[in-house]
This record gives C-alpha cells, structure tokens and sequence, in this order.
C-alpha cells in the first residue's frame, strides 16, 4: 500500500493507494481497469501539482538520508574539480596571452579548450551516473505508481525535485571548493606571478552541469515503462537514422581537421574537433560493440569465466558501455592533444633559443652603427613554461579523476541493473571473488575502449592544430605512453566500489531486485 499525507487547512487529509494484485499479467495494466482513476484521485486529493511533487520528494530525501548524502557528496565533488579546472585554465590563458608568442598563446589556447570540454563531458556523465546509482531503489516505487495508473508527470515531478535541491546545494558546495583547490593548485605550482584569475565564464560553465545532470538523469529514469524490469541485454538498438548522421558528422569532421592542418587555419581544424566531439557522441553505441569485441578477447583470454562474462556483460549494454567510455575517450584524447602541445611548444622554444645564438654571433658580425634586428616574439624561458605546463598536467589529473568517477557511477548502475544475473550466478556456485573480478574486467574493457580511441583522436587534433598555426609536431613516445597507462589503470579506483558491492550482494536480495 502506498500512503500518501498532506497537512491543508482543514487538517491533515490522507490518500491511500491499495490494490496491488495481478500486476503486470500480459499487457492489460491496472490503469485499464480503474487503478488510474484511484491514483488520480490519491494524488490529486492532497492538492496537486507542484505541492505534492515538493512533498513527496522531502520524503523520500527524509526515508534515505544514506543515499542522499551519498548524491550530495558525488555532485559537490564532480563541480569542485570541474570548477578547479575551469578556473585553472583561465588562469593559465591569461598568462598565455600576456607573456606567449601569438602562434604559441593560440596552441596552448586551443590544448586548455580541449581539456575543459573533456572535464566538462566527464563531470556530467559522472553526476548523471552516480545519481542514477543512488536513485535506483526508487524506480521499484516510480514502477508501482506507473503500474497502478500514475501518469509520467506524477511520477517524475517528485524526483525532478530531488535532483534540483540535490543538484543546486552540491553545485554550491562545490563552487566554493573549486576556488579554493584552484588557489592551492596555483600556489603550489606558481605558474604565474600574478595570482589566481577568476571570471564569470568558469561559473557560467560549471554551475549548471550538477543540477541539469541530476535532472537528465532522474527525468530518464522515471520514464521507465510500469512494471518494466531492466533485463539485461535488453537494450534497444541504435536508429539508422542516428548511424548515418554520425557517420556524415564524423566524415566531414575528419576532413575538415585534415584540411585545416594542410592548409594552415586553425579556425577549420578547431571547428572540426568540435564535430569530431558530437560524431563519437552519437557513434559511441556502435563502436562499442566491435571495440568490446577486441579488449573483451584478451580479458576472456587472460581473466577466465570472469573475463568472459564481463565482455559478454559489456556486448550486451553497448549505450552504457559507450556512456562510460565516451567521457575517459574525451579526457585521454585532451591529454594525448596537451602533451603533443607540449611537445610543440618545447621543441619550438629550443628552436628558438638556438636562433637565438645564431642571431648573437651574427650581431657580433654587424658593421657598427647598423640598426638592431627587432624581435618579435613573446618567447618565455623554459622555466616559466615548465611551470606552465605543469599547471596544465594539474588540470589533466582532475580531469581523470572526474572521468574515474563517471565510470564507477556508469559499473554501479550497470551492477544494479544486472542484480538478478548476480544473483542467478552466486545461486549455481559463483564466488563472490569471480563476481567481483567479473566487475573490474568489465572495468578494464571500458578503460581500453576509451583510452585506445582518445588517444587515436588526440593525436589526429594535435598533429592538425600544429601544423595549422605553423607549429613544430612533437609527440614524445615516453609521455603519450604515460597517458595511456594512465586511462587503463583509471579502471582499477573505478571498479572497486561497485565490484565490492556486487561480491557482497546476498544470494536472495539479488535474487530479488
């Protein structure tokens, strides 16, 4: 039974929703044989609209306070180090600016764009996972009401609510928090004399992606259909429609970096990374399945039973499979893309400090009286862009720590919805060892799929953007190794939470979701 209260004037009013028999037998739902009718009148009688919606979502705050700190603490997180970043990277563009060659200013400009949309991409996939993690018991609830006739608009209002209040007091929390670790950051890595610089575009960016990312998520989740159970494999397949339009945006994305690289405008190749971004957006499903095909080989290969369930586990989801590596794919392309800038920017300082001598002893050659040769370029000493990008590794390093987040919320949801496969393995002698171990290869195929394909797209916009403002190409093999081991062993932190929860699942509470 389902009680809904209310206080109105005339005292407290109760509605009680009761009836819960047959539920789910074929396609006739209870709303067809007038359940809708009494969940409209329950729902309606304490008031309706906005007030019930209020209501009902502070109780279901009050009823799991657990879970609700456990959102709060995911958002605060997420927005804290996006914001730290945020203003990071503004921080270090006006040093750019002030003390860079113009050609220089604009690669680096163009590396701390690509690493601010990667920790934005992440920041929302891991608020929207790990609040659909948290929110998951309340689908059972949102399925009954829907069952017994609630329309989609009763239902989602309440968690709506939640999302928003969770959302907003988070993305406070963690607004503060950004500044303040971005100031340790600076401070500690000195990139700048002049300080921390803070603008407004940081906020405008980072305040709303917690709430619109809980709100997304809680929206979604309270579409389900009534009495729907999530089964795995049961994902539907990607549209046509959204295949041929990827492959158009992709396309013409590739081609457009090619040309801006070859024909020296940076406007063409930067346009065609941001395309290149949406293209992986809506392939990411259909990428998903031959990738896992590839890593989940050698997992099933080297993990036994339990590499082998995870690469079937990962076949099965390809939108969650994609959903958790798109954003590690975005955050290791941004870091493959920073350290070829790196690279660039090294290599044209040494090139530059070796014209530097050659123009001292051709000086030494000039007949006396000759005018000096004026030079201008805004070089900076190899101390000061050492010092830079470090700064830039920093917000390289908060990034992975967002996209690590992201995947851990992405393996809980997935651990959830595949609660009776757990269960239905533990029951025919499965430890809760293989289980685990099932989680964290599953982890380590997402981690692959990611790290493999960022690096691929990292190199291709480094080598475009480069070569368009005239830039010497350098990818040092060391660094880019580092950023790749980096993105697979973001799947070891990412995996833990929810393979020590599936490992301990009891038999019949999986069983039974």
């Amino acid at each position: 039974m389902i009680t809904l209260s209310a206080r109105r004037r005339g005292g407290r009013r109760r509605a009680s929703i009761v009836g819960m028999g047959f539920v789910g037998m074929g396609n006739v739902g209870m709303g067809n044989v007038g359940m809708g009718n009494a969940a409209e009148a329950a729902l309606s009688a304490l008031g309706g609209g906005r007030a019930v919606a209020t209501r009902l979502a502070v109780g279901a705050m009050r009823a799991r306070p657990g879970r609700v700190a456990a959102a709060l603490a995911a958002v605060s997180l997420g927005v804290m180090l996006l914001s730290g970043a945020l203003v990071l990277g503004d921080t270090l563009r006006a040093v750019g600016e002030s003390s860079m060659a113009p050609g220089r200013a604009t690669l680096l400009r163009g590396a701390l764009g690509a690493i601010e949309t990667a920790a934005v991409l992440a920041a929302w996939s891991a608020i929207h996972h790990v609040f659909a993690a948290t929110a998951a018991p309340c689908l059972r609830e949102a399925s009954v009401l829907r069952t017994i006739g609630a329309s989609r608009v009763q239902v989602a209002a309440p968690m709506a609510v939640q999302a928003l209040v969770i959302g907003s007091i988070g993305t406070l929390a963690g607004l503060a928090g950004g500044i303040g670790f971005a100031e340790l950051l600076v401070r500690a890595l000195d990139p700048t004399p002049h300080g921390l610089v803070i603008t407004s575009g940081a906020f405008a960016v980072a305040a709303p992606v917690g709430p619109l990312a809980a709100l997304t998520s809680a929206v979604r989740a309270a579409g389900a259909a009534p009495s729907a159970p999530r089964v795995p494999g049961a994902e539907g397949g990607v549209s046509e429609a959204r295949v041929l339009v990827g492959t158009a945006t992709g396309l013409v994305a590739a081609g457009a970096v090619v040309w801006g690289g070859l024909a020296g405008t940076p406007a063409v190749a930067e346009a065609g990374a941001v395309m290149l971004l949406g293209a992986v957006l809506l392939l990411g499903p259909v990428a998903a399945r031959p990738a896992v095909a590839f890593a989940g080989a050698a997992a099933a290969g080297l993990g036994g039973l339990p590499g082998a369930l995870a690469r079937g586990a990962a076949s099965r989801s390809p939108r969650r499979t994609a959903g958790a590596a798109t954003a590690l794919m975005a955050v290791i392309g941004a870091a493959t893309m920073a350290t070829v800038v790196a690279g660039s920017l090294r290599a044209s300082l040494e090139r530059d400090a070796a014209g530097s001598a050659q123009g001292v002893v051709a000086a030494s050659a000039r007949p006396h009286g000759a005018p000096p040769v004026e030079n201008r370029d805004a070089a900076t000493s190899s101390a000061d862009l050492e010092a830079m990008l470090g700064a830039v590794d920093a917000m390289l390093a908060l990034a992975v720590v967002i996209a690590a987040l992201g995947a851990a919320g992405a393996l809980a949801v997935g651990v959830r919805e595949r609660a009776r496969e757990i269960g239905l393995l533990r029951t025919v002698g499965a430890t809760g060892a293989q289980v685990a171990a099932m989680v964290r290869w599953e982890a380590l195929i997402v981690a692959v799929f990611g790290t493999v394909g960022g690096a691929g797209l990292g190199l291709l916009v480094g080598w475009a953007l480069t070569g368009a403002l005239q830039q010497p190409f350098a990818a040092p093999p060391a660094r880019l190794a580092a950023v790749a081991l980096a993105g697979v062993l973001t799947a070891v932190p990412a995996a833990l939470p929810p393979a020590r929860r599936a490992a301990r699942r009891a038999v019949r509470d999986a069983a039974a979701e």
